[in-house]
């Protein structure tokens, strides 16, 4: 095994889109409710004046700031491009302290089944009508993926169209200073997620019935589900979602109750004697006793109560994206945690911290890293990919790409880690 880090429209619900199979449909009678019929607004025309955080959006951005290139003329009988071994190796950039927006792009873009999504158009019929953001920041991510795939884009180009539409719908991303590439990273997914999403019509909200808690374990995981499955339900939630089950344990009446968390991403906290990232999942899973004020009330004694907490991995996501929590705060000061841990590059095992029978396949491959040299007060960002199409790493800084290998993970830069997921009949 190697270790890196060593000092170097109301759509119907899809059936089974957690992975938990048909034994754990949900009751009838608990099933959401479904919204009632709506008239659709007419879509947001592009030559309006209309403001997102207090900034007008222009018209006249273009990804690189002049004539776009040929588009990449992509069938869905062709090979997509992210299987060719010659293109990807395009430089982005800086328009001034975006390192850190750089950095993030690059690992998207060489996320297979995201930039598939994009590069064959499939995106196109899945655009939500009712989406807040009119489909613009969707298809700048969309013309920028194509731009970075295209066998006529020069060695490097600017992202400034990205940069706008993201910077409307996000005033701290508006301007021109450094920004965390986690806190980028989140509102992208989740902003593509709403343009994309399956359901047009959010239901109105429904307390849970107090039965549902009473209800054998595999009954309330459908219910969760299909509550979930009711609002959020998407590609971008098919690439990149996952579920976290809680569990709380009275220590008055041994009552145990249940919780189901979707993500997109999981965040760990970095011990002092951690030193790879085993460790920290360990860590993230470990049981939590609550004592004194955490003290929960019990939803079958009605009493505060001590009580044991434990989190585990009810689905994994097709791409496990893994935040390392370096940045805190002490008081009114902060700090880099610059630690260095060693994370496995082709077999990462997630089956010690999964729910048991929940799971298909927990081994992870790792294909990229987005990097933070320097400390809390100012740094850089860097990334270093795995192409899609073979074994070759790729260096990534700003607009400057070489060739890499594994050396250049360094584990004391880490800091966002994106592994695929490893299907049994692809293990080897």
């Amino acid at each position: 095994e190697t270790w890196l880090g060593s000092g170097s429209d109301g759509s119907e619900l899809e059936d089974d889109a957690w992975g938990f199979g048909e034994n754990h449909d949900v009751p009838s009678k608990w099933a959401p409710p479904h919204p009632p019929p709506v008239t659709t607004p007419p879509p947001v025309q592009r030559h309006d004046s209309r403001r997102v955080d207090g900034h007008a959006r222009s018209p006249s951005v273009s990804g690189s700031g002049g004539a776009a290139p040929p588009r990449l003329q992509q069938r869905a009988h062709e090979p997509c491009a992210v299987n060719d071994l010659s293109l990807g190796g395009v430089g982005l950039c800086n328009l001034g302290n975006t390192c850190f927006m750089n950095a993030v792009l690059q690992c998207l873009s060489f996320t297979r089944p995201l930039s598939t999504y994009i590069l064959l158009d499939q995106y196109a019929s899945a655009k939500c009508r009712t989406s807040p953001f009119g489909g613009e920041l969707l298809e700048a991510y969309a013309e920028l993926v194509r731009e970075l795939w295209s066998p006529h884009t020069p060695a490097a180009i600017a992202p400034r169209r990205f940069k706008a539409e993201i910077g409307l719908l996000a005033a701290r991303f508006a301007g021109y200073g450094q920004q965390d590439a986690q806190e980028l990273l989140r509102f992208l997914l989740d902003g593509l997620h709403t343009e994309v999403n399956r359901i047009t019509v959010q239901p109105q909200y429904a307390a849970v019935p107090d039965e549902v808690g009473r209800a054998p374990l595999n009954d309330q995981l459908g219910f969760h589900r299909a509550w979930h499955l009711a609002r959020d339900n998407s590609q971008i939630h098919d690439v990149f979602g996952g579920v976290l089950r809680s569990t709380l344990q009275c220590a008055g009446c041994g009552h145990t109750s249940y919780a189901w968390d979707p993500y997109c991403d999981i965040s760990l906290e970095i011990p002092s004697d951690a030193t790879t990232l085993p460790d920290l999942f360990a860590n993230f899973v470990k049981k939590e006793e609550l004592e004194g004020d955490e003290r929960p009330t019990c939803a079958a004694c009605k009493r505060r109560a001590g009580s044991t907490k434990a989190i585990a991995f009810e689905k994994l996501p097709e791409i496990l994206v893994v935040h390392l929590k370096r940045f805190s705060f002490e008081g009114y000061r902060g700090k880099k945690i610059s630690q260095d841990i060693r994370f496995p590059v082709e077999q990462l095992d997630l089956d010690p911290y999964c729910a048991s029978d929940t799971h298909d396949g927990a081994v992870y491959r790792l294909f990229g890293v987005t990097m933070h040299w320097g400390s809390f007060e100012g740094g850089h960002y860097t990334a270093v990919c795995r192409h899609p199409a073979g074994a070759r790493w790729l260096a990534f800084n700003d607009s400057v790409v070489r060739i890499a290998s594994e050396s250049d993970l360094c584990g004391r830069g880490a800091y966002i880690l994106f592994y695929e997921r490893v299907h049994s009949d692809h293990a080897s």
